[in-house]
Parts: structure tokens; C-alpha cells; sequence
């Protein structure tokens, strides 16, 4: 109704790197991830997807708690 197409994507391959590798290539103007919010000491131990997809990402990224 807004215009706006949903498309699915399925890889194999380290989450975070996929993520961003994908919304660079496909010249995305944000990536919206969820965050659990663990907390520090668990995201210092195990990190998080989204914390690495930060990391790796040049494009824009919304974490949403």
C-alpha cells in the first residue's frame, strides 16, 4: 500500500558479515536489527551480531531494543 517491496534473503556464512557484505552490495540506505540487550559482560564474553555488524557495516545501522 506505501510502495515499499519485502524480499527474503537466505545465507550461509558468519551473520554479521553476511548482513553487512548484503546491504553494501545491495546499496541499502539503513540496516534495522533488533538487539536482546544482554548486557555487557555477555556482549564482552560472546559479542553480538549486531555489535559486529556495527563494526563491519558502511551503511547506517538502527539497533532497536
Amino acid at each position: 500500500r506505501n510502495g515499499i517491496e519485502a524480499r527474503f534473503e537466505h545465507r550461509i556464512g558468519h551473520p554479521a558479515e553476511e548482513i553487512a557484505s548484503f546491504a553494501q552490495k545491495g546499496q541499502f540506505d539503513l540496516v534495522v536489527m533488533g538487539s536482546r540487550g544482554h548486557g555487557t559482560l555477555t556482549n564482552l564474553v560472546l559479542g553480538s551480531v549486531a555489535t559486529k555488524v556495527l563494526a563491519a557495516c558502511t551503511v547506517p545501522v538502527l539497533l532497536v531494543r
